[in-house]
């Protein structure tokens, strides 16, 4: 990690402090001035190294949001975990079918019997 100098760090602090919606460029050029190598960063270097972490401290914190429909715990229930077999079973048969289909015809076939596939993704009787 780059190393910053703690007394930058706090001039750069009570500066946001004081004004937060303060650009990095007039702070760079202001801070040139209390420490010389300051100046061998660019803007973008200076504004990573000390402005953004201190705008990350004094960021309001976010909750995290569950996705909605998503146990609490992660884990999918057996229920969901057979419908998506299901469903994986009918993808793979129409596949299969499909990849066996030697003729133009057979193609057609395979199509037109799609919603057979449906109803089996789906779990209807078909």
């Amino acid at each position: 990690m780059a190393e910053r100098n703690e007394k930058v760090m706090e001039k750069v602090r009570k500066e946001l402090e004081a004004d937060p919606t303060r650009k990095s460029k007039p702070l760079y050029e202001q801070m040139q001035k209390v420490d010389k190598s300051i100046g061998d960063l660019s803007v973008q270097q200076f504004h990573a190294r000390y402005v953004l972490p201190i705008k990350r401290e004094n960021a309001p914190k976010r909750p995290r949001k569950r996705r909605t429909g998503q146990p609490a715990t992660g884990a999918r229930s057996r229920k969901a975990r057979a419908e998506r077999e299901q469903v994986r079973t009918a993808f793979l048969k129409f596949a299969r079918d499909l990849a066996e289909a030697e003729s133009r015809g057979q193609i057609v076939q395979v199509m037109t019997d799609l919603d057979s596939y449906v109803d089996q993704a789906t779990g209807q009787a078909s």
